[in-house]
């Protein structure tokens, strides 16, 4: 696991994730990085072999973004089977 501030700018030129136009590139952010064998996230369900990566805004702590990379136990549930 590691935690690192930084500002947005470096995390997005880090990751390549493009430019948000949502917050300042001077924003001072955490980003929170972590390894497990098993995640478990409410919209996609048990994750194995996670890398999973969550930043928040250092002056609020508002989550800004999150990054889970890994192999789904099984597909999520995209609609009700009963409609």
């Amino acid at each position: 696991m590691s935690a690192e501030l930084t500002t947005w700018r470096a995390y997005e030129r880090a990751e390549k994730t493009g430019t948000s136009h949502f917050v300042g590139p001077d924003r001072q952010v955490w980003v929170l990085k972590a390894k497990m064998p098993e995640f478990n996230d409410f919209r996609l369900g048990l994750i194995r072999d996670a890398e999973v990566t969550f930043v928040f805004d250092a002056e609020t702590g508002q989550l800004l973004n999150q990054k889970i990379v890994g192999f789904p136990d099984k597909l999520p549930m995209i609609a009700r089977p009963d409609r």
